[in-house]
């Protein structure tokens, strides 16, 4: 029974908005974490989209025939400060010079999940020659 002066929501009242809140926050927060993940994965193809098109402009203006690592390219300008370090977005970009002037462009994520294949690094792009191109070793769920 409640008196005439009794102000303020009842503990039942309150444990139901508690609880609505949190079925509510156990929808949702599974749908943000896929969402930031999706993000981070576009950001990192896109990262090495950038970096494959720096690279090719350094092979035929800087390089002669060559390629280089990516904090040269930062100091040439050629990709931004953030870039140039090879982290970015939860990702970790390793581009590895090749004494034949070919060159591997490798990618993993960078909170190293133990025993997912994010422990190591996936070969995404091999350079050779003159003409740097997509291979058939592009593993886009890295």
């Amino acid at each position: 029974m409640r008196s005439k002066h009794a102000q303020g929501f009842s503990l039942i009242e309150l444990l139901i908005v508690v609880t609505i809140i949190g079925i509510i926050a156990s929808i949702a927060i599974p749908n943000l974490l896929a969402s930031r993940r999706a993000a981070n994965e576009g950001s990192a193809q896109q990262s090495m989209r950038t970096i494959a098109s720096c690279e090719a402009t350094y092979h035929y203006t800087y390089g002669n025939g060559t390629y280089t690592d990516l904090t040269s390219l930062g100091s040439k300008t050629l990709t931004d400060s953030v870039l140039s370090t090879g982290e970015k977005s939860g990702y970790t970009f390793v581009f590895t010079p090749l004494p034949d002037s070919s060159a591997i462009l490798g990618v993993r994520r960078s909170d190293h999940h133990v025993g997912n294949r994010s422990d190591r690094y996936a070969p995404v792009r091999h350079f050779r020659g003159r003409s740097p191109s997509w291979g058939h070793d592009f593993d886009r769920t890295c």
